[in-house]
């Protein structure tokens, strides 16, 4: 999906969304592993065990688009934003959490596409054009380089 779509309110809208994702969640993301140790980052952060934010995240990546269920459900709904409760800032659904990770990534936003989808979409543009081959090389840990017509 192209970004050139999108009108300028749709993009401030969705920037405006991200930003407020990352005012809640930047708490516990910029939190050192070493805090959770010495500081006991875990019980300022989160109001739920590790165990269940373990179990949660394992079943919720497991490759399915398959809607989860939280394991963790607050009576109202409303009284969390993004997994956080609105009152003490503490993580108390870590199902919520993830899928609003998710929604405000470059892939959730629309804003990027997958290798998966960036090979689909080379393939279909050259069927339609004709034109020379594209040659992929993917750089483990690094970019992504397109190389049009015959590599030497």
């Amino acid at each position: 999906m192209s970004s050139s779509s999108y009108c300028i309110t749709e993009i401030q809208r969705r920037i405006d969304e991200v930003k407020q994702f990352l005012s809640i969640t930047l708490n516990i993301a910029n939190a050192h592993t070493v805090e959770f140790y010495t500081q006991d980052a875990w019980n300022r952060f989160t109001a739920v065990p590790p165990q269940e934010v373990l179990s949660t995240f394992s079943s919720c990546n497991d490759g399915s688009d398959q809607q989860w269920e939280p394991q963790h459900r607050a009576k109202d709904q409303s009284k969390t934003t993004f997994g956080f409760c609105n009152e003490t800032d503490r993580l108390v659904d870590a199902c919520e959490l993830l899928r609003a990770a998710r929604a405000h990534s470059l892939p959730g936003l629309g804003v990027c596409m997958s290798r998966d989808e960036l090979l689909q979409a080379l393939r279909e543009s050259r069927a339609e054009s004709r034109a020379p081959a594209a040659t992929m090389a993917v750089i483990p840990g690094g970019p992504v380089c397109i190389f049009f017509g015959s590599i030497a």
